[in-house]
């Protein structure tokens, strides 16, 4: 009996916790309209400007300070992760080396 007791209470504390966890929401198409105009303004974002845009935008923006700061990270991440291909694209249809490490052409290939 008391087994069931603590399975209940462990069942409980998982509903509980679930339900505090909110599902994942998307960005709506004028969120990311304006994300990308302030990306192509300025690449680097500072915590300064990530509270001036939040007050510019305001109602417009319905994300917090950390949500914005996070779109950015993820962003800058897939551009640095282009950018770094594109580099290797180059450097072997050029054959030269001397671009990019050549550790780097070894773990690509």
């Amino acid at each position: 009996m008391a087994d069931k007791v603590q399975e209940n209470s462990e069942d409980s504390h998982l509903t509980q916790s679930c339900s505090i966890q909110s599902k994942r929401k998307r960005k709506s198409e004028r969120e990311l309209t304006i994300l990308k105009k302030e990306l192509a303004k300025n690449l680097l974002w500072t915590r300064e400007s990530i509270k001036e845009m939040k007050e510019l935008y305001g109602a417009q923006l319905k994300m917090t300070e950390q949500q914005i700061y996070k779109w950015w990270w993820d962003q800058t991440r897939k551009r640095s992760k282009k950018q770094g291909s594109r580099l290797i694209n180059k450097a072997e249809k050029e054959n030269d080396t001397d671009l990019v490490d050549p550790a780097l052409l070894v773990s690509f290939q």
